[in-house]
């Protein structure tokens, strides 16, 4: 499998951590040791697993990453940046398998013929060569073949190499320049390319992170080196560091400041003086997808991502686009793209990967047999969801004639920047709402359902629901909480999150509840959950109360009182800080060391796999607290939309088992079969390794696919799940605005009901 990203490098003097694949673990770990330096963590995984560590711990400097799963690498990096920070360099790569190199020529009626020669079947003997590498087989007109390798080995290793066919063997014509290492503030590696093309006249062309490289096929003398810096006045390369040559033209593909490509730089080869810029074919990307491109000779350029497979003839600069991404793999979220190669006659193929395995799918334009769309939908969502995504190019599939475009309004980057503008995307939608202009189903995360429905807004789904909870395809103690008074629902969660308690040495009694939280910390001189700012208290608890905290548009005093007396226990065995300048609030990482309790939010089978193997380290209890679940993409349909009935039937296209039967990461499922196959799963591609501190010690530590039995219970404890967590943040601002004084001991409980009360006259107003 190819490497999408790689750099080597030094890791002497920082802090590192490692998501790769079982089988390099001890390869890193050795290498690590061997300078002297300890894995902050070594787990197997890759971004995913990455992205969770992340969340738990502070940022190590250098984080080695295996990306050979992620279904989008490009921007799944671009998210992981965002979540470690600037001081974090990243070193993403990896695969696994046995290496075999082989040349396969397409015939007639798309049949493939291996015509591998001799001298690539021989290559791997000897070479130390790993399927972890990738390879670029490149051949010119007189059929003289030339293999380049971008091969990771560790710190004292080139990871680049170059061979040409001689005499029916391999010639290693590796330039000097990638065989040498390089240091930059410390960091040591080699600026090995990650994409090279073969040009007409002979010159091989490399672009690297940092230079763009001329090589003389013959014998891999270097002509020449710019840095790749110098060839774009704005923005930057894009991530992949795509490259392509036709004639004395080179093809780079151009990324803004946000990484998304914008276009095609056109670069004039010139020999002995490297290339400079000639013209740019611009290239409005609109989703979160990566780009990828081939250009043909007469330079004509094909481009295909999530929004589809785009066609610019030579000399223009205006794509005419051929067929919409939803009818691609390119838009499915268990899949990405490895690279595309275009034919003269139309037909584009496309290099996909998945974790069944890969596969080339053909792509030819054919207008008659392009089905004509009758309807199109929008599905709005304040953030980006793989599942939302995987529905909408399902269901496409399976209703051609009808598109469901899903409108993110903040990409994951943003969320984890915390570039968000949430005020800003409400009033945004508000207008469109109340103008008539509003889409027509929507994910109300984030959103106050009870106002849009007081409005009128939503649409009453209880005969979309009613039916597939009477017969058993739904969990009904998950999807009728948001069911009014009336009997009427304008919302459905299509999936849900579990609030775990894991307790050290604590009862299962003593935390399966807020009160009993309360009552077991209380008087302790030990803090059972660490130290705690009135925000992050706040955070924690509020979601227990905030269905209740407001009846008749007053403050329900006696839901909040008790709540507050829990409350304060909690806080004076917590100790309050007055704010967090530096690290985090204890979690799940701390429980063997610094407290003895904590509350853990569970999103899916595999994501309990980590509080689950924490209990098992240390003999720990977990217990469901409150039997209560947190609702993920809870959704509406506008009332006033055209298109209802198709709504309708989406919605129950995505409550089907078909849809809810795979783990996104994002939640367990409504579906009571699909909840079972989940259940039911092989989990061990999930499983990860890394350390665990221990009072004072560190400990191995392997967070593996746990029992039959503990699914199962997993699986009872979803069914029996009953109190509904909900979200209101300006209710959560105005306690945590209230309380500060109570917390602290310098004010009652009544007088703390006061203060809430008068922070929600506005809100209570509204």
């Amino acid at each position: 499998m190819d490497k999408e990203n790689e750099n080597n490098a030094s890791v002497e003097g920082i802090t590192t951590a490692v998501f790769c694949r079982e089988g390099d673990l001890k390869q890193f770990t050795d290498v690590f040791a061997r300078l002297g330096r300890s894995c902050t963590a070594a787990q197997k995984g890759g971004i995913d697993e990455a992205q969770a560590w992340l969340t738990q711990h502070d940022a190590p400097g250098l984080l080695v990453v295996d990306i050979s799963a992620s279904p989008f690498p490009v921007p799944a990096l671009a998210d992981l940046a965002a979540l470690a920070g600037p001081g974090c360099r990243i070193v993403a790569g990896g695969a696994e398998g046995q290496v075999s190199l082989e040349e396969w020529m397409l015939g007639e009626g798309d049949t493939l013929t291996e015509v591998t020669k001799d001298w690539l079947k021989a290559l791997p003997e000897g070479k130390g060569l790993e399927s972890s590498d990738s390879f670029t087989l490149l051949q010119d007109a007189e059929g003289n073949q030339y293999l380049y390798g971008n091969c990771y080995r560790d710190e004292e290793s080139s990871s680049a190499h170059l061979w040409k066919e001689a005499d029916g063997s391999a010639l290693d014509i590796t330039p000097q320049k990638w065989l040498e290492p390089m240091d930059m503030d410390g960091y040591r590696f080699y600026d090995a390319p990650q994409y090279v093309t073969l040009t007409e006249d002979g010159l091989l062309v490399g672009l690297s992170y940092f230079s763009l490289d001329v090589v003389l096929a013959q014998d891999g003398s270097m002509v020449s080196s710019q840095e790749s810096d110098s060839l774009i006045d704005s923005g930057t390369l894009a991530d992949n560091k795509w490259v392509s040559a036709v004639g004395d033209t080179l093809y780079l593909a151009q990324a803004d400041e946000q990484g998304s490509v914008n276009g095609l730089l056109q670069m004039q080869l010139d020999g002995n003086n490297g290339a400079k810029a000639k013209g740019v074919i611009p290239f409005s990307q609109d989703s979160y997808s990566s780009a990828y491109f081939s250009v043909l000779e007469d330079g004509t350029v094909y481009a295909a991502d999530a929004d589809g497979f785009f066609h610019c003839d030579a000399g223009d600069t205006n794509w005419q686009k051929l067929l919409e991404g939803i009818d691609t793999s390119f838009s499915m979220s268990d899949q990405w793209c490895r690279d595309i190669v275009a034919l003269s006659d139309g037909s584009v193929y496309a290099w996909f990967g998945s974790e069944s395995g890969d596969k080339i799918m053909i792509y030819r334009y054919d207008p008659d047999a392009v089905t004509e769309v009758t309807e199109e939908l929008t599905l709005y969502t304040v953030e980006e969801s793989f599942f939302l995504q995987q529905a909408a190019v399902q269901y496409h599939k399976q209703h051609p004639e009808i598109l469901i475009h899903v409108d993110a309004a903040i990409s994951m980057t943003d969320k984890y920047s915390g570039n968000a503008d949430y005020q800003q995307i409400y009033q945004d939608l508000n207008t469109s709402l109340t103008s008539g202009n509003g889409p027509d189903l929507m994910v109300m995360d984030h959103l106050k359902l009870d106002t849009y429905a007081s409005k009128g807004l939503l649409l009453d789904l209880q005969e979309v629901l009613q039916p597939m909870e009477e017969d058993g395809t739904l969990l009904s103690n998950i999807t009728t909480a948001y069911e009014e008074a009336d009997g009427r629902r304008y919302a459905v969660p299509l999936q849900f999150g579990l609030l775990l308690a894991v307790g050290r040495d604590v009862h299962p009694e003593e935390m399966s509840s807020m009160d009993a939280i309360a009552k077991a910390v209380s008087g302790k001189t030990e803090s059972y959950m660490g130290d705690r700012t009135c925000g992050e208290l706040v955070e924690e608890f509020y979601p227990l109360i905030v269905d209740d905290i407001l009846q008749n548009r007053q403050v329900n005093r006696d839901t909040l009182h008790p709540w507050l007396e829990d409350l304060k226990k909690i806080a004076d065995n917590c100790g309050i800080l007055p704010s967090r300048k530096e690290g985090r609030a204890a979690n799940i990482w701390d429980l063997g060391s610094d407290v003895r309790l904590v509350l853990q939010e569970t999103d899916g089978f595999n994501e309990a796999m980590m509080p689950y193997a924490v209990a098992d380290l240390l003999n720990a209890n977990v217990v469901s607290m409150e039997n209560a679940f947190y609702p993920k993409m809870v959704l509406g349909i506008n009332s006033r939309s055209e298109h209802v009935e198709t709504a309708k039937d989406f919605l129950r296209f995505a409550l089907s088992e078909e849809l809810q039967s795979v783990d996104t990461y994002e939640g367990f499922p409504v579906n009571a079969k699909a909840l079972e196959t989940q259940a039911a799963a092989d989990r061990s591609m999930a499983e990860a390794y890394t350390t665990y501190d221990i009072d004072g010690s560190t400990a191995e530590f392997a967070i593996k696919a746990y029992s039959e039995e503990t699914a199962n219970h997993l699986m009872e404890l979803c069914k029996a799940a009953t109190l509904c967590l909900k979200e209101d943040t300006q209710i959560e601002t105005s306690l945590t605005e209230s309380l500060q004084a109570y917390l602290n001991g310098q004010a009652s409980v009544e007088e703390a009901m006061d203060a809430v009360e008068g922070s929600l006259k506005m809100y209570l107003a509204e």
